[in-house]
């Protein structure tokens, strides 16, 4: 199934060295052609941010060659896409071990007979 459009939303603005305004495209999908024909939406994130309108607006873009990508990084290996961080794992929190159960006191008349010795 080969990706026809990259999906990409709006993530920020930011102004050039020429006072050109620029826009940061966060890459959130594809848009693919299935063997089938048809052409179907994957999403791998959803974005959240609204224009002042209320709207949600996406772009499709061709997708990069990894040549294109690591000529947009400035020779670097580009970073994965999606502005995803990987998640923090906390090793487990050392507990202490809980208290031994009390031992149940019998009921007058059980003298002599185990807690161990009662069928129920």
């Amino acid at each position: 199934m080969p990706k026809i459009y990259d999906i990409c939303a709006a993530a920020d603005t930011w102004v050039d060295q020429h006072g050109i305004e620029k826009t940061k495209w966060l890459n959130v999908g594809a848009i693919i052609r299935a063997d089938s024909g048809n052409v179907s939406i994957k999403l791998d994130a959803v974005p959240v941010r609204l224009n002042d309108k209320g709207e949600l607006w996406l772009n499709c873009f061709a997708p990069k060659t990894p040549e294109e990508k690591q000529a947009a990084f400035g020779g670097r290996p580009a970073q994965p896409q999606g502005g995803f961080r990987q998640p923090v794992v906390l090793p487990p929190t050392p507990t202490a071990a809980p208290p031994p159960a009390p031992t149940p006191e019998l009921p007058a008349g059980f003298a002599g007979v185990e807690p161990d010795d009662i069928p129920f």
